[in-house]
């Protein structure tokens, strides 16, 4: 077996058999380190709106699960009553002006799961930088 695969094999293997672990980290990968300060600082704008204001992009509304996800509405412990954080689901888009950003391309199948268009909020430069800032991590 080659390396690759067998280091693939075994992040597989403790990811799914172990029921403490729900994330690891990732060395030496060519992410700059400003890019996830950059995603989530420009997230900030969006989640200073007041809850009307989010809900008008609420996950609810949108067929394809992509959207703003408010306090407590989701719930990964079947004892609980809801998450305690918010958060705004995407899945991938083309940046402006790259190749692949047509509508014949997977992504934006709606017929698939998390296929189809983002929901992004309306408004000034502020959001614009929050989707770019999202799109380019």
């Amino acid at each position: 077996m080659y390396p690759r695969r067998i280091l693939l094999q075994s992040v597989y293997t403790q990811l799914s058999t172990s029921s403490n672990i729900y994330s690891c980290p990732v060395k030496n990968h060519s992410i700059p380190s400003s890019l996830p300060l950059r995603a989530i600082s420009s997230s900030l704008p969006f989640f200073a709106l007041p809850e009307e204001e989010k809900l008008k992009y609420d996950i609810q509304k949108s067929a394809n699960f992509k959207g703003y996800n408010a306090l407590l509405s989701e719930n990964t412990d079947p004892e609980g009553r809801g998450d305690l954080n918010e958060g705004f689901n995407i899945g991938w888009e083309a940046l402006e002006g790259h190749e692949s950003q047509t509508k014949e391309n997977t992504w934006y199948d709606q017929s698939i799961t998390m296929g189809g268009a983002n929901v992004w909020p309306k408004g000034g430069e502020d959001m614009k930088e929050f989707r770019r800032a999202m799109l380019e991590y």
